[in-house]
């Protein structure tokens, strides 16, 4: 291609679009640093190992390890288990593998994740908008939407792998709307690509293979179901290997099956009334969980009730004949929500877990709304989205319990940065091959007389990225404080289980005002 054909092309693009497309991208990071600003904090000093949540602590130390020379030489897991192989823990390694390929290219560091975030949002937004075709009007709404939408820049600045989700699934739809607009093949076979990929991170978003495979059936292809099955069947494989092999036995069933045993007896009579007991007192649950949400804030309940609003309004969206060739989209991701929250009612142990799985349904729901055709019933719409969205910020959404920004903790930063820099020369990297003598046990709730203590998880970060980290319960490391597979136990200073390990004599590593770590020798 010559430099003038090149040129012209240039010149000849959408100048307007080329603008939207171009607000469209830098929008997640204005809104992260004007939520930042209305915090009092500065957006680019955030600090991860400030999380309010410890799952970000495994999360982040895994990339980290992963990217350590060598790798990781010691086992993630629970109460001292691990997966059959590699060293991973409850989470499927697929969900950390974008970290891991950003952090190979450009650094792995405390602000690391949040930049990922960021920018890989903005990109499949950006994608999504250009190639769903959204007009000026669509856009701003869609945008205004977002910025009334206080998860999602919370999400974008913490660890936690429902951003990354959510951006994929936003690529998967551009994929799908590409094709409505261009009816080309290669966007559903691409569309097909991320279903696998997310169905290996969530077994439930198998259900967006649904929508795909409606537009394979109706693109009237030759042979076309045989692609969208063959990628069902390497999706669900996929996960069910990777879920088998590379993870490790949480400290409880994450889900509950209480009717099975009145099906195995041949009961269904009571397997149906349990069934029903159970979704009802969920249900009740969910409720509380909700209004507490709303009245004290607590957004990660308010969560369930915008994504069933949004669902609810995608189906009525679906039936208008403006969008009938949208209308798989709709209704797909209406009912895949709708599909996923009777699970919830059915399985999940606590409300607070759904909840966070809620979020993705109900940003995209949320975002798809806004590709709705923009007449009178559209006007309508938003405005009762926007009512809605601002009624509950105005709650106390932004006033956070959990899952709040990573801006302050107990711990200093220079104490977590100095306590680095100790265990470096204190904490030996071993070569024996045995990953236990690499792994540090940590308690998560120790006693001291009537007191619990949480250990501070904050000042984990500090660890090596070598090292293995195994969360423990106080049950399992007193009923095995004499046999205990690991090389170190973290605890906090003054409780039980304290108190043992100076008992058996444990070569004291490191000590700060909020965490104790133990060599354990026998």
């Amino acid at each position: 291609m010559s430099a003038e054909s090149v040129f012209k092309k240039i010149k000849n693009v959408d100048k307007k679009l080329l603008i939207q497309l171009v607000v469209v991208f830098i929008f997640p990071l204005i809104l992260c640093i004007v939520i930042c600003a209305f915090r009092g904090l500065n957006f680019f000093k955030l600090y991860i190992p400030y999380s309010k949540d410890n799952d970000s602590l495994f999360y982040y130390k895994l990339v980290e390890g992963v990217l350590s020379p060598g790798g990781i030489k010691g086992y993630y897991g629970f109460n001292e288990n691990h997966a059959q192989i590699g060293s991973f823990a409850a989470w499927n390694p697929v969900i950390v593998l974008p970290w891991i390929v950003f952090g190979r290219l450009f650094g792995w560091n405390s602000f690391s994740p949040i930049l990922y975030n960021v920018i890989f949002f903005s990109i499949s937004l950006t994608a999504f908008v250009g190639l769903a075709k959204l007009n000026i009007k669509q856009t701003a709404c869609l945008l205004v939407g977002l910025a009334l939408y206080p998860p999602l820049p919370l999400h974008l600045m913490n660890m936690l792998p429902e951003a990354n989700v959510a951006s994929f699934i936003l690529l998967d739809f551009a994929c799908v709307f590409a094709y409505i607009n261009s009816k080309k093949r290669g966007f559903l076979a691409t569309s097909l690509g991320f279903c696998i990929y997310l169905t290996m991170c969530r077994p439930y978003y198998f259900l967006l293979f649904v929508i795909t495979f409606y537009y394979y059936a109706k693109s009237k292809m030759k042979n076309w179901w045989m692609l969208p099955i063959a990628s069902m069947v390497v999706a669900v494989g996929a996960y069910l290997l990777t879920t088998k092999y590379f993870t490790a036995e949480y400290f409880e069933p994450l889900f509950s099956y209480p009717y099975m045993d009145f099906i195995k007896r041949g009961e269904i009579r009571w397997a149906l009334s349990n069934t029903y007991h159970t979704m009802l007192d969920t249900a009740r649950s969910i409720y509380d969980y909700v209004r507490g949400g709303i009245m004290y804030g607590g957004l990660p309940s308010v969560q369930y009730a915008i994504a069933m609003l949004m669902s609810i309004l995608l189906l009525i969206a679906s039936i208008s004949k403006k969008n009938k060739e949208k209308s798989a989209v709709y209704w797909g991701m209406g009912l895949n929500y709708i599909c996923v929250f009777m699970a919830i009612l059915i399985l999940l142990r606590k409300a607070n877990e759904g909840a966070r799985h809620s979020f993705v349904f109900s940003l995209i729901a949320l975002i798809l709304l806004f590709t709705v055709e923009f007449d009178v019933r559209g006007a309508i719409r938003h405005l009762l989205i926007f009512a809605v969205l601002i009624f509950l910020a105005t709650k106390g959404t932004y006033q956070l319990r959990s899952y709040d920004l990573s801006n302050v903790c107990a711990v200093p930063q220079d104490e977590i940065e100095a306590l680095e820099a100790e265990l470096k020369d204190s904490l030996v990297i071993s070569d024996s091959g045995d990953k236990y003598e690499n792994t540090i046990a940590w308690v998560l709730v120790d006693y001291s007389g009537d007191n619990y203590m949480i250990t501070d998880y904050h000042s984990l970060f500090a660890v090596p990225g070598a090292m293995g980290l195994n969360i423990c319960s106080y049950d399992y490391i007193v009923g095995n404080i004499d046999c205990l597979k690991s090389g170190y136990l973290a605890v906090p200073p003054g409780g039980d289980i304290d108190e043992l390990s100076q008992e058996r004599n444990f070569t004291e590593i490191a000590r700060t005002a909020n965490i104790l770590i133990y060599k354990v020798d026998y």
